[in-house]
């Protein structure tokens, strides 16, 4: 609601088989302080990438190496059989 504040966040949880039991979990105020420091920093980020016009990857500018799973060379090994 605009202009109403929110001092807690919950977490509203069901399972999508039977029983179907459903929890409720809340965010402690250390949590909450976390988040806003994370979204402060977050749209502070955006802020600098939108006034110099340059748009950072996940990895800055840097490209990163990568390996397949392990399984996919071992299920190509056995078919090798």
């Amino acid at each position: 609601c605009k202009g109403t504040k929110h001092d807690q966040f919950c977490f509203v949880v069901a399972e999508k088989t039977p029983p179907y039991m459903v929890a409720v979990y809340w965010l402690s105020e250390r949590d909450l302080e976390l988040g806003k420091w994370i979204r402060r920093r977050a749209l502070n980020a955006i802020k600098v990438a939108r006034d110099a016009k340059e748009w950072l990857g996940y990895n800055g500018d840097m490209a990163v190496k990568t390996e397949l799973p392990p399984y996919l060379f071992n299920e190509m090994e056995r078919s090798k059989i």
